[in-house]
């Protein structure tokens, strides 16, 4: 796995690399404040969750896996797995990068 994320880190544009480590930074503290239940109101925790998957669709391109997340958030107990962080991996990991084709 972490041949793989090198590989991608190598093949990917500086912007597309700040893309991804905003979006991690984002996921982590958002999965961190869940686990510490530094939220206080699930209405305060599901509108930071609908925020946090604007960002990420605004940053990693338009997919409707963010807002089943968001959803799957919003569930008691569910809230303390890191969802967000494991979302941000797996479109990580699964970036296709494109392929310059050289024409003759």
């Amino acid at each position: 796995m972490l041949i793989a994320i090198c590989i991608n880190l190598i093949k990917m544009s500086a912007a597309v690399r700040a893309r991804f480590a905003l979006a991690f930074i984002l996921a982590l503290v958002n999965d961190i404040l869940d686990i510490v239940g530094f939220f206080s109101s699930p209405v305060i925790e599901s509108a930071a969750d609908i925020l946090l998957a604007a960002a990420l669709l605004f940053l990693l391109g338009l997919s409707p896996v963010p807002i089943a997340v968001a959803i799957l958030d919003a569930f008691p107990g569910i809230d303390l797995s890191p969802a967000w962080t494991a979302y941000v991996a797996y479109k990580y990991l699964t970036k296709k990068t494109a392929r310059k084709v050289k024409v003759e």
